[in-house]
């Protein structure tokens, strides 16, 4: 049984309020030279299989999605976090959020996702917003369409824990609001990219919206360098049943878009 969380109900009080500020830029960096496994640098750059074969088992992991406004798409780190265990490392870059159940405890216990963004310096006074891409489950991978249907993006308190590859549930910075929420049903995304990629619908803050929207809000860049948010579930559950998590793969989950920066898609 779903039952709605104290930030569920804030996001439905301050739902027609204006968007809020985005999370603080952090100057923790993920350890040089480590891209976790990864056959992808996350952040701008369109690895070269993409441009050849956008559209096939070898590149849907690799390739990010190539936004239909032209826009450049700064992709993320991800790294999942477990309430039960610490931490759960990904090595194609998965971002999970959910709720699970363990039997021999008799208890709940979270699963959510730190989404690391390496931002592009030299856009200050350029404004941005959210996007979240999945695969459609397309490659085999990705859990979309689960049991909850909206997620929160969290600012996080700056300088109050660990952002990178060592971070755990436990040492993580602690969340301070809720900027963003979007929905992972299909049939409210957005819609699909030209390389099959689905852009879901933010129901909340400066994200993209269903194309029977308004236009989205947009918020002020980042400064060059680090800055995190945090993914988790709206709403909490018993986590006993299957599909109370989403589990998305490789270069897709949250993204920032830069408004009116070409991207090196051709």
């Amino acid at each position: 049984m779903l039952f709605t969380t104290l930030s569920s109900l804030l996001l439905l009080a301050v739902s027609a309020a204006a968007s809020p500020t985005p999370a603080p830029q952090f100057n923790h960096l993920l350890h040089s030279s480590t891209t976790g496994g990864l056959d992808f640098v996350p952040g701008i750059t369109i690895p070269p299989v993409c441009i050849t074969t956008p559209i096939s088992i070898e590149s849907g992991i690799t390739c990010p999605g190539k936004l239909a406004s032209g826009n450049t798409l700064v992709t993320a780190r991800h790294i999942v976090v477990n309430g039960l265990t610490g931490a759960s490392k990904k090595m194609s870059n998965v971002l999970s959020a959910g709720w699970f159940f363990e039997s021999k405890e008799n208890r709940t216990y979270e699963e959510s996702t730190l989404s690391i963004f390496d931002f592009p310096g030299g856009h200050d006074g350029a404004q941005c917003r959210f996007q979240f891409i999945t695969d459609g489950q397309s490659d085999g991978g990705d859990l979309v369409e689960a049991a909850v249907r909206i997620y929160n993006v969290w600012a996080l308190q700056e300088h109050s824990g660990v952002v990178g590859e060592d971070s755990t549930y436990n040492n993580k910075p602690a969340r301070t609001e809720v900027v963003a929420a979007f929905t992972t049903t299909f049939k409210d995304e957005s819609y699909i990219t030209e390389n099959g990629k689905h852009v879901h619908s933010f129901v909340y803050g400066p994200g993209e919206k269903s194309l029977s929207s308004q236009p989205a809000a947009t918020f002020p860049c980042p400064k060059g360098g680090k800055v995190a948010y945090e993914v988790a579930s709206a709403m909490k559950t018993s986590g006993k049943n299957d599909g109370n998590n989403i589990n998305i793969n490789g270069h897709s989950g949250l993204g920032i878009e830069i408004i009116g920066v070409k991207s090196a898609w051709p």
